[in-house]
Order: C-alpha cells, then structure tokens, then sequence
C-alpha cells in the first residue's frame, strides 16, 4: 500500500533537484544517446565533447555535491550527475566497495590474532 508520508518525505527529500543548473540545459548533455556511455553508436570525439559541456554546467551549479552524492548513494547507472560521469562513479563505488572488503579482511585478521 502506498504511504502517503513516505511518499511526501522523498519528494521533499528531491526538492534539491529544483536549483540544478542542468534544469536550464539541453539534458542530451548529460545523458548518452546510446543510454551506457561506453558502448553505442555515440563517436568518442562527440562523447568527450559533450561530457565537457554537461561537467562544465555542473560545475557551475548550486546542488553539484547534492547531485553528486544523490547519484552515488543510489546507484545512478547512466548520464553525468554531479560532475561525475557514469565511468567515475563506477571507479569510485568500485574503490568504496574494496575498501569496505579490505577493512573486513582486517577485521577478521586481528580477530584471528586475539
């Protein structure tokens, strides 16, 4: 069943999404013709262009660290979201997960050792 309150607290919880600079902005910037910015029929001298454009409105824009964090605490999977694209967030969730791996290796070590 849908919970009204809920649905309310995560809208609120979007509002963010209302003070982007990309609001202004043509969104094909930010978003790969082909849907996944490694693959598809998008030419890599049009990609790098057009990944610049999206990065340097992101820069500019109120809610970059919002965005940013939004798309990296929820998986975004496609498009440029806080001046990251889909690749740097890929690296950079890849990074948390070994280091979560590491400090539970660690973990389990120094419980060995005891």
């Amino acid at each position: 069943m849908l919970n009204p309150r809920r649905l309310s607290t995560e809208i609120d919880a979007l509002r963010w999404q209302e003070a982007g600079a990309c609001r202004e902005a043509d969104l094909r910037l930010f978003f790969s013709p082909d849907g996944d910015e490694d693959s598809g029929t998008e030419r890599a001298a049009e990609r790098r262009r057009r990944l610049r454009q999206a990065i340097r409105i992101c820069e500019q824009c109120p809610v970059r660290l919002v965005c940013r964090r939004y798309a990296l605490e929820n998986g975004e999977k496609f498009g440029v979201w806080g001046g990251l694209t889909e690749t740097e967030r890929r690296r950079i969730r890849s990074q948390a997960h070994e280091e979560r791996h590491d400090r539970l290796r660690s973990a389990e070590s120094l419980g060995e050792a005891a």
